[in-house]
């Protein structure tokens, strides 16, 4: 029944009921969203001890499997040698909180001077433009192999500094590393990409 066909007091009195329904919504949304908050740094400090402690846990598998490394390259083991630095590289990135290859950067556009870790494995095609500085759209692989980072083909962790090039007239397109970038006009975003 619409409120209007209720009689005055009736009526007054719902809408006194609904706007102490109103205010206690709002408060108790306050002490809510208090607890979510104070839940969502309890949760973030135990990712942190939790990553802390893996972190630990393979710095400690490195050093007991760098040894076995040594032993497989003096008896001239190379495939199991190259094996064992692959997987030792593969733990240190554990320890740099390396993020899966996102293949461009495009989705970071707006996180101007943010420094990001990607695990890769090196490519020599894909798009790419620019040098030592590349557009926002390039191949995060293949820029990896152009920048000396990473091998084609090898997997490694690299890190990424988003910077704002706006002020950039061009990108200069080079071959280095077996992998070829292209020249392109000016582009608002770019990155670079080292060895993390």
């Amino acid at each position: 029944m619409p409120i209007e066909d209720l009689p005055g007091e009736v009526a007054e009195l719902l809408e006194k009921f609904e706007e102490d329904a109103a205010a206690l919504r709002g408060r108790f949304g306050e002490e809510i969203q208090k607890i979510q908050d104070a839940a969502d740094q309890e949760i973030g400090m135990i990712r942190r001890k939790s990553e802390q402690k893996i972190q630990l846990k393979a710095v400690a598998l490195i050093d007991q499997i760098r040894p076995l490394q040594a032993t497989y390259l003096k008896d001239g083991k190379l495939d199991e040698a190259l094996a064992i630095r692959d997987a030792i590289r593969q733990l240190r990135s554990l320890g740099l909180n390396a993020m899966a290859d996102p293949g461009n950067l495009v989705a970071y556009q707006d996180k101007v001077d943010q420094q990001f870790v990607f695990e890769v494995i090196g490519a020599a095609q894909g798009p790419l433009w620019g040098s030592d500085i590349y557009t926002l759209d390039s191949s995060l692989a293949c820029a990896a192999v152009h920048a000396g980072a990473v091998a084609v083909g090898q997997n490694g962790a690299v890190r990424v500094v988003i910077q704002d090039t706006s002020a950039m007239s061009n990108f200069e397109g080079t071959q280095r590393h077996g992998a070829n970038s292209y020249p392109w006009g000016p582009y608002p975003i770019g990155f670079r990409v080292s060895k993390a």
